[in-house]
């Protein structure tokens, strides 16, 4: 993505800087834009929308700042070795 459409679609870095700070606050904890709206909404009495929240999370993996985890549930993954081990036979 050019550099120069992303300082261009931020609407204020401030903003941006603010939802850094508050992603790095919930690492470990579920997430999405909508939650973090809301946070911006009640604690910085700011109307950032999820679609906007989106994109700023788009461009800080882009720009390589954050990344997003997959989650891992281990009775999922336990289900899944007795599936494999039963089926082998």
């Amino acid at each position: 993505m050019d550099e120069q459409h992303i300082i261009d679609n931020v609407r204020s870095r401030t903003e941006l800087e603010e939802l850094l700070n508050i992603l790095s606050s919930a690492i470990g904890s579920l997430t999405n834009p909508t939650k973090f709206s809301a946070t911006f909404k009640s604690v910085r009495q700011k109307n950032i929308s999820n679609a906007n929240i989106k994109k700023y999370i788009d461009y800080l993996c882009d720009s390589f700042l954050i990344d997003s985890a997959v989650r891992y549930d281990i009775k999922e993954f336990q289900i899944g070795l007795r599936w494999n081990r039963n089926s082998v036979p």
